[in-house]
């Protein structure tokens, strides 16, 4: 790792700061180029399962960003800021936060937007907030369903085995998936369509608060929820499942965050911490009813986890990994800035986010949750850098 330099005094045209401060020209190149490798089996994965569509979306959105960034540091002076592997790392991040059959052109718009927003922020390192996770915010919840309104999104879909790749996932027909069919065993189609885990869970639900008191009526809307709604838990962990391109792969993530680590750009501990604590959200939200008129008794609910707890703990597991919780623990908060500094309040900030990513996960927003979560708490951290102090000897 190369050692700390400062900055030359500016220029009398005041291009960049007059103040000199340090900078790791070599090491900050590196930190964002092993994000961007971290990234890698994900979107291959979602590329692999999604197909040619997911493909350009990716292409589409570097190439927006890189075409934009050339051109500011070409044009304009604070564009000598900008780090390509800082918007080469943002870009891939919004393409993993992106759906499959989202428009090519419109996310390499996105992709230019996205580098003028780094250029607004004067580079990496000074931004409050990751663009790159806004934009895909925005996108989601603002720009397609506006382009959808008449026709509907399409519908979610994976590929089938024999179609990986060089399928299209707008050709899909619909019907139950237990196992990963090839497309003779559906028609011939390419794809097949899919309800997304997480919105499956957060319908089924508010109709378990009912049986509360019946364990036998639990144990059998569960079951048709595991055999007609949900995929096998061996799909599930594959990552054969409709989301975000980037966030479905639980294998992928974790060959990404195992890099990181070594790599000494993610802390274990932090994402030890945030997993656990999203855990113990998971269960506290089960031991909580949607309609307080139907909680007999507390009685009743740890009735359902002594009766019925594989039940239970299988249902914690699908919650577990249908969403973008391992996203969030290995990419985002391996994004500079994301945590606080101090080690207290990064600790109590883990624990808030991981608590609180259950109980929005169950209001099934189109939005990747835990990711939200982070993005919001990060203007916080000088509030948490404050009340939590570390302790020295000048304070």
């Amino acid at each position: 790792m190369s050692q700390p330099q400062i900055s030359p005094p500016a220029p009398a045209n005041g291009a960049v700061p007059t103040h000199p401060f340090l900078v790791w020209p070599v090491a900050r190149r590196e930190f964002y180029w092993s994000i961007a490798c971290a990234l890698g089996p994900a979107l291959l994965w979602g590329i692999m399962i999604f197909g040619f569509r997911a493909a350009a979306v990716i292409v589409a959105t570097v190439l927006g960003a890189t075409i934009a960034h050339k051109l500011f540091q070409r044009f304009t002076r604070r564009g000598q800021t900008l780090l390509y592997a800082h918007t080469l790392c943002s870009a891939l991040v919004l393409a993993a936060l992106s759906r499959p059959y989202w428009s090519p052109l419109l996310m390499l718009v996105a992709g230019a937007l996205l580098t003028g927003l780094l250029w607004i922020f004067y580079g990496p390192g000074r931004d409050r907030i990751h663009p790159a996770v806004v934009i895909a915010l925005v996108l989601g919840l603002a720009i397609m369903p506006l382009l959808y309104e008449t026709s509907g999104p399409p519908p979610d879909a994976v590929l089938a085995r024999n179609r990986l790749f060089m399928g299209d996932i707008r050709y899909s027909t619909t019907q139950p998936v237990v196992r990963w069919p090839q497309s003779s065993q559906i028609g011939g189609y390419d794809a097949v369509a899919m309800a997304r885990p997480d919105t499956v869970l957060a319908q089924l639900f508010p109709q378990l608060q009912g049986t509360i008191t019946n364990p036998e009526a639990f144990s059998s809307r569960v079951d048709q929820a595991l055999v007609s709604d949900l995929s096998s838990i061996d799909l599930l962990i594959l990552g054969v499942r409709p989301g975000y391109i980037g966030t479905v792969s639980s294998l992928g993530l974790l060959l990404g965050g195992l890099y990181l680590a070594y790599r000494n750009v993610l802390r274990p501990r932090s994402v030890t911490l945030y997993l656990v604590s999203v855990t113990l959200g998971l269960t506290l939200l089960s031991f909580m009813p949607v309609d307080f008129s139907r909680w007999t008794s507390a009685a009743g609910v740890g009735a359902l986890w002594r009766h019925q707890l594989d039940k239970m703990l299988t249902l914690q597991f699908y919650q577990f990994f249908s969403g973008d919780i391992l996203f969030a623990a290995v990419i985002i908060l391996a994004l500079p800035g994301t945590e606080p500094i101090t080690p207290k309040g990064r600790r109590w900030m883990l624990i808030l986010a991981g608590l609180a990513t259950p109980f929005i996960q169950r209001t099934d927003l189109s939005i990747p949750v835990a990711t939200t979560i982070l993005l919001f708490l990060q203007p916080l951290n000088p509030i948490f850098d404050t009340l939590f102090p570390r302790r020295s000897w000048l304070n």
